[in-house]
């Protein structure tokens, strides 16, 4: 999520609505963030202004797969809460939960930056070997170049049957 960090005002009270809006948090916590009760949220959505604005904001959040990873967010943090009450109480598997955490950070965490793509014409060859051993090959390799004749690997830059 690349976004300014909005800390007040109108246009944050927007942003946490819109948090609402995708399902990530609830009209009780935008109302605790704004200093207002759930009442007075939902009557400041009311305005057709504003709550034109808010689902643009959630639109945006949409579009750019904010949403999920927003929603994702919060339920990691509601198994972490849940985690620390079964361990106390012994209610559940605590594995179970440590797992749904796991998924739920990775679904959280911000995208990776895309690697620079490779323009040329690529490959790869992987070998298993057996025994937990595998070779691989890829257009990252020096290749290496076989004599004809003897079938051992020429080490100059030379290829055989061409003179310099």
């Amino acid at each position: 999520m690349n976004c300014p960090l909005i800390t007040s005002g109108v246009e944050a009270f927007i942003e946490d609505a819109a948090r609402f809006a995708v399902g990530a948090t609830t009209l009780e916590r935008v109302g605790a963030l704004h200093g207002m009760e759930p009442e007075q949220v939902l009557a400041a959505l009311s305005d057709t202004d504003m709550a034109g604005r808010v689902e643009r904001a959630a639109a945006g959040l949409e579009r750019d797969g904010s949403a999920v990873r927003i929603r994702a967010r919060s339920l990691l943090y509601e198994a972490m809460r849940r985690l620390r009450e079964t361990v106390d109480h012994g209610e559940c598997s605590p594995s179970f939960l440590l797992r749904l955490a796991e998924v739920m950070g990775k679904l959280s965490a911000e995208p990776k930056e895309e690697k620079a793509q490779n323009t040329g014409p690529s490959f790869q060859i992987s070998i298993d070997l057996g025994g937990s051993q595998s070779v691989s090959l890829s257009n990252n390799v020096q290749p290496v170049v076989l004599d004809a004749a003897t079938g051992e690997p020429i080490v100059s830059n030379q290829v055989p049957g061409l003179r310099g």
